[in-house]
């Protein structure tokens, strides 16, 4: 709710705690919660995954926060955002910088549709400039962007957008027109353009497959990195063919570009790999098994310095002789900058009790496997719900997959291995870590979902006569630039009992450092926050604990007009009610400072030289009035009382009609007042 030019305020913010069935696994839960908390308290669950309440319909230890958007931009169809392992949204915590790349607003005329654009704001997501374009008339798709900031940058407009995605020539069936992939950067002053088209199979570039390209990052060793697939092709028919494995795309950082290079990753549990022939179908097995049943879509993490990364698969090693069955994890890991890739030992998920146990209810299990699977990210047979899983790397160099498990069974084990999953399985999130530098895995449990995460939806708004779009529960992985704290952010539906027809969006917070988790919060009770892209980095206060503020940068899509079966324009929105607050556990860093009552945190960013933000923390709802200071003590603006709700209101302060210098904002409630410095460049 806008109170001024200066001033905007959240909205009164509402919580309860939701009616529960069954308990859930024990976790440590003390040291983070959701902004609307007055007194920050432990999550209920504590011994099994819980199903939804009967009574309430929603899912039980979930709060909800009013949510807010700000309008983004807009793009050529919904094809850009399909995959959300896509990395569509990202941030950089120097620079007070979000940056989103997406296909080119359909309304800017003379780049085609294949056009990229860069879409940033400076100003935690107020306003947005949209006026850069890469790849004018060329037929790019499904694109990645990423924020590379020079060694000691603060000027958002030094910093770089590197981007990445397929390229096609429409080719007529039966040939696939996915024939390149193209790569550049551009500086954020609009200039510095710089991009590339690699041809498949020419000079000694990787044959790489359409909406595989994903999972894109950029570190501090001045790298980024995507990865995709590597496929041979057949010349004469134009078929992708054998599955060659993943393929990293690397870019180093050189005075105003990048120099691209390319690393293959060639799982070795094929004992017959190298003798499959090169124009074989992509199923025939060939001693090799199917490429198909075993593997899906690579995913990949890096941490931070760029030194340590992951490569995961998430396929199984029964070809191998291991027996796994089931989908799960396959890890390569790197400790050399990417130089050199291991395989981790292989771990099977089902040896751990607190991730099978609870896959199935008692009467499911079938006689022919005795004991329920774990089958990890379920595959969706549609395009954009292939990849319903994320990663990223703490500040302990630990991978942690944040994926939807749910149970299955295999019929025989002298069968060839088809799985199977059960009528009235139930959909469950974890995540799924290392524990040491070497190996050993542990399984932490999130939530569990009220819908199949991998439906197709013809709902009348996103389908046509002839075409439908599918949605995912879009599971994404978000982290502060240190690796302290992680966040898993992902949609589900609380109205339906099928299918994500009117997504929400959820989240849930882990420390680190303390072992710790949040509540599973509900950010939105709107219904309509389709294709969410949330950034892989997220951003913090920087003011300690308590009162430590985490934003986590989420943007989601809407159909400019209905019905839009993916192929029409979109408009994209900023999300900003996504944040967790440190909980009053913590005792280092800076308390907010409060007053009979109420309280008043420090304001982020401080210095600033556009836009910064504060708490005032209400124990019931109260009038409340700020005024702004310089050091003379004169003052500069005034707002008058308004009234505001209890809990957390955001306070956002646009310092344009300011001077560079030391003020002071004074908040006063109900006549006590609580005084802070605030800096301006």
């Amino acid at each position: 709710m806008k109170k001024s030019v200066l001033f905007i305020l959240a909205a009164g913010i509402s919580f309860g705690a939701m009616a529960q069935n069954t308990p859930a696994p024990t976790r440590n839960t003390k040291c983070i919660a959701l902004r609307p908390y007055l007194n920050m308290q432990q999550a209920h669950r504590n011994d099994q995954p819980a199903g939804r309440s009967q009574n309430s319909g929603q899912q039980p230890n979930r709060h909800r926060v009013q949510a807010s958007r700000i309008p983004l931009g807009s793009s050529y169809n919904a094809y850009g955002v399909l995959d959300a392992s896509t990395t569509a949204l990202t941030a950089n915590k120097a620079c007070h910088l979000i940056a989103m790349t997406h296909r080119e607003d359909a309304s800017k005329a003379g780049c085609g549709s294949g056009a990229y654009e860069v879409s940033y704001s400076t100003n935690m997501g107020y306003s947005w400039d949209s006026s850069i374009v890469m790849l004018c008339n060329q037929p790019s798709r499904y694109p990645n962007g990423v924020i590379f900031n020079p060694a000691g940058n603060t000027n958002p407009l030094n910093c770089y957008n590197a981007f990445a995605g397929p390229w096609t020539n429409s080719a007529p069936s039966p040939a696939d027109s996915w024939v390149a992939t193209v790569h550049g950067s551009v500086k954020l002053d609009n200039t510095m353009l710089d991009n590339a088209v690699w041809m498949n199979g020419v000079n000694g570039h990787q044959i790489q497959n359409n909406g595989s390209l994903s999972f894109m990052q950029s570190c501090d060793d001045s790298t980024v990195h995507v990865i995709g697939q590597g496929f041979n092709a057949n010349n004469s028919s134009g078929f992708f063919t054998r599955w060659l494995g993943a393929v990293i795309t690397t870019g180093k950082f050189a005075t105003d570009s990048f120099n691209w290079t390319q690393t293959v990753i060639k799982p070795h549990f094929w004992s017959a790999y190298n003798g499959a022939l090169a124009n074989a179908p992509i199923d025939s097995g060939n001693g090799a098994g199917s490429p198909c049943q075993l593997i899906s879509n690579p995913g990949m993490a890096w941490s931070q310095n760029g030194a340590t990364g992951y490569v995961v698969f998430l396929g199984n090693l029964d070809s191998a002789g291991l027996d796994f069955v089931s989908y799960q994890p396959i890890v390569y890991k790197t400790t050399d900058h990417g130089q050199t890739w291991n395989m981790m030992t292989p771990f099977n998920f089902r040896t751990l009790p607190n991730l099978v146990q609870y896959l199935v209810s008692s009467g499911q299990v079938t006689s022919d496997s005795g004991y329920a699977l774990p089958l990890i990210n379920v595959i969706g047979s549609q395009q954009g719900s292939e990849n319903d899983y994320d990663m990223t790397v703490d500040a302990n160099n630990n991978l942690h997959i944040f994926c939807s498990v749910q149970g299955m069974y295999y019929g025989n084990p002298d069968s060839a291995y088809n799985i199977y999953t059960y009528n009235k399985a139930k959909y469950y999130l974890y995540d799924l870590h290392t524990t040491s530098p070497t190996g050993g895995w542990q399984a932490r449990f999130i939530d569990s979902m009220n819908v199949k995460p991998s439906v197709m939806v013809n709902d009348g708004t996103w389908s046509s006569g002839t075409a439908s779009v599918s949605f995912g529960a879009r599971i994404q992985a978000s982290r502060t630039t240190d690796g302290t704290h992680l966040f898993c952010i992902w949609e589900d539906d609380i109205t339906g009992d099928t299918a994500i027809i009117s997504p929400d969006i959820f989240g849930q917070a882990f420390d680190v450092t303390n072992n710790a988790t949040s509540t599973v919060q509900q950010f939105t009770n709107t219904a309509d926050q389709y294709f969410l892209c949330v950034s892989n980095i997220a951003l913090d206060s920087g003011s300690g604990c308590p009162g430590m503020r985490y934003t986590i940068p989420c943007v989601y899509a809407e159909p400019q007009n209905i019905p839009n079966d993916g192929t029409a324009p979109i408009n994209f929105f900023y999300q900003n009610s996504v944040r967790f607050v440190c909980d009053s556990n913590f005792t280092e860093g800076v308390d907010n400072v409060s007053s009979n009552g109420f309280s008043v945190s420090p304001n982020y960013p401080n210095p600033f030289n556009k836009t910064t933000e504060f708490n005032v923390t209400l124990p019931q709802a109260s009038m409340v009035s700020v005024d702004v200071f310089n050091m003379l003590g004169q003052k500069v603006w005034s707002m008058m009382p308004g009234k505001m709700g209890a809990g957390v209101n955001v306070v956002s302060i646009n310092a344009a009609s300011l001077s560079a210098g030391i003020y002071f904002y004074r908040v006063t409630v109900n006549q006590n007042s609580i005084t802070q410095k605030m800096v301006v460049q």
